[in-house]
């Protein structure tokens, strides 16, 4: 029997949580992406208008792993390169950042959703279907929420210093009892108001329940591109957290695998996965 995803009180969340308002300069970027013919000029006059926005882009384009042998100076260049959907979400990135408290040491999060938004990008154009600015997009929000947890709750980091790996899977549980919502219930409400693409927010949502996903216990529109979607992004913070926790000291990587009914799903057995992840391992080892 299949049943509706389970969704955290709306309200609750709204009543404890500040969601960031998008800046201006994302509106004009959202209305112009939602038509048939965008307008490029209006986008770049935008980003333009925008100084914080403005440097991101250039920095972003000019980063070691675009690999340019002269630097972009123009936001029209800057978004030919990068194409408008990546700008998009790079500008979405930005503009959540600066909505929150700057009181927030949050270096590292933004380092590891960065790398996790990468990898995923690079696997959906290597084993899957779906966009890459999908993949992107889902891997750099799939946890948005720990940062607006962390502005409205004083508590919310030694929280979450508290949670081992171990049970990391009874994480929502946790928050729920503690908070009345989760972390994954805030960064829903956050795509909502950011008008991040519905199938999108919805595998961000589901993350949790990913279980019930892949035993096809919830009923949902777009079931395959969401199982995709989750398929990558487990793959892609795997690969990630493989990295930052083993590569370095020169451990083995045979082990820290995903559940292969999710690999099953790409047609990736659980010997590839491994083959796959120690190739990405060595190029960002070598980075």
């Amino acid at each position: 029997m299949t049943h509706a995803p389970q969704f955290g009180d709306a309200a609750a969340v709204a009543k404890k949580i500040s969601i960031p308002p998008r800046p201006e300069a994302l509106e004009t970027i959202t209305l112009e992406l939602n038509k048939s013919d965008p307008d490029i000029g209006r986008i770049v006059a935008a980003i333009k208008k925008d100084v914080t926005l403005y440097g991101a882009v250039l920095r972003v384009v000019n980063s070691p792993a675009m690999g340019l042998q002269s630097a972009v100076t123009s936001i029209d260049r800057a978004i030919m390169l990068l194409g408008l959907k990546k700008v998009y979400s790079l500008t979405q990135v930005t503009a959540i950042k600066m909505g929150l408290s700057k009181s927030l040491k949050m270096d590292r999060f933004w380092d590891s959703a960065t790398e996790v938004a990468e990898i995923a990008a690079r696997l959906a154009h290597e084993v899957s279907g779906v966009s890459t600015e999908s993949a992107y997009t889902v891997g750099m929000f799939h946890d948005f929420g720990i940062p607006l947890m962390m502005q409205a709750f004083a508590d919310y980091r030694v929280f979450l210093q508290t949670v081992n790996e171990n049970s990391l899977l009874y994480l929502p549980a946790e928050e729920t009892d503690r908070y009345g919502f989760t972390h994954y219930d805030v960064g829903y409400e956050l795509g909502k108001a950011w008008l991040v693409p519905p199938t999108l927010n919805l595998a961000i949502k589901l993350q949790p329940q990913i279980d019930a996903v892949f035993n096809d216990k919830i009923a949902i529109d777009d079931l395959d591109t969401i199982k995709t979607l989750l398929v990558l992004l487990e793959m892609a913070k795997n690969i990630s957290g493989v990295y930052r926790k083993f590569w370095r000291m020169n451990q083995a990587h045979t082990g820290s695998s995903i559940d292969p009914m999710l690999l099953d799903h790409l047609d990736i057995s659980e010997a590839e996965f491994f083959e796959l992840r120690d190739d990405y391992l060595s190029g960002m080892d070598k980075a």
